[in-house]
C-alpha cells in the first residue's frame, strides 16, 4: 500500500540504525526526529514499515482503507485483518466446503463485485457447468492469501482457482496486482516442491461474462479428472508428480 498514511510513534527507537534511518526518510524528506517524539506523521509504504520497523508502535488510519483486503493477505504477522473476511473465517469456510468428497471439489475464491457476480449470473442464467465447484466470496482477489491456497490443497481440493476483476478493470483499481504476484509466487513455489502448477488456475472475469465463468468451472473439473487427488491432502507430500 504505498503512501499509506501512518501516525507513528517514535519512542523507544535507534535512531542511529540504518533500518530505521531507512525506512524513517522514505518518501517523507524529512529528517527523523529525536527520539521520544510522537506522533510524527509521514507517508512510508506499509510493508517498509513492518519489515523494517517491527518494534515500533502504528495506528492505520481507516479513511485511507479501500476495502480490498490486500494489506491483510500481504501481512505476514497478521497484525492485520478485514472484518467478515477474516483468515479464520475463509479457512472455516474451506473446512465446510471439503468436509465431504472434498477430492471432488474445487474450491473457487471469486472477487465479489466481478467473479462472484458472473457465478451467480451464470446461475440465474441456468447454465449448466460443473456442480463440484464451492465458492468462497472474498471482497478482492487481492484478499487471497497464499495461505488459503496452501490450505485448500492439503485438506484435499485436487484444484484452486482464484479469480477477480479483469486486469485493468479492478474495482479496486489496482489491488488485483498484488493476486498477480502471489499466484506468480505461488506457482514458483509448487514447482520447487514438486506439485504441479496447474493445480492453481488464475481467470479474470467479469460480472457479465457468465458463459465465461461456466466454461472455466466445467475445463477444470474435467481437468481435475486428469490430476487425480491433491498429493497434500493431510498434509503430507508421497511423492512429486510429473509435469
Amino acid at each position: 500500500m504505498p503512501g499509506t498514511i501512518l501516525r507513528m510513534k517514535t519512542d523507544g527507537l535507534d535512531l542511529k540504525k540504518p533500518s530505521h534511518l531507512l525506512a524513517f526518510g522514505f518518501g517523507s524528506g524529512l529528517a527523523p526526529k529525536a527520539p521520544g517524539t510522537a506522533g510524527t506523521l509521514i507517508a512510508i509504504p506499509l510493508y517498509i514499515l513492518m519489515q523494517s520497523l517491527p518494534l515500533i508502535s502504528y495506528l492505520l488510519l481507516r479513511g485511507r482503507c479501500a476495502g480490498c483486503g490486500t494489506c491483510g493477505a500481504a501481512c505476514t504477522q497478521g497484525a492485520i485483518t478485514m472484518r467478515h473476511f477474516t483468515d479464520t473465517q475463509i479457512l472455516a469456510q474451506v473446512d465446510s466446503l471439503l468436509e465431504e468428497k472434498g477430492e471432488e471439489k474445487v474450491i473457487v475464491f471469486a472477487c465479489n463485485w466481478c467473479s462472484y457476480a458472473g457465478g451467480d449470473t451464470a446461475g440465474i442464467s441456468r447454465m449448466q457447468y460443473a456442480a463440484s465447484c464451492r465458492l468462497i466470496r472474498t471482497m478482492c482477489s487481492g484478499r487471497v492469501d497464499e495461505k488459503f491456497v496452501w490450505y485448500a490443497l492439503a485438506r484435499g481440493a485436487p484444484m484452486v482457482l482464484v479469480s477477480g476483476c479483469h486486469y485493468a478493470d479492478c474495482h479496486y483499481i489496482n489491488a488485483n496486482r498484488s493476486t498477480v504476484k502471489r499466484v506468480n509466487n505461488l506457482w514458483k513455489k509448487m514447482e520447487q516442491y514438486g506439485i504441479r502448477p496447474d493445480r492453481l488456475q488464475l481467470e479474470w472475469i467479469s460480472a457479465a461474462e457468465s458463459t465465461k465463468f461456466a466454461n472455466v468451472i466445467t475445463e477444470m473439473v474435467e481437468q481435475v479428472r486428469k490430476l487425480g487427488p491433491s498429493p497434500l491432502k493431510n498434509g503430507r507430500q508421497k511423492k512429486k508428480e510429473s509435469a
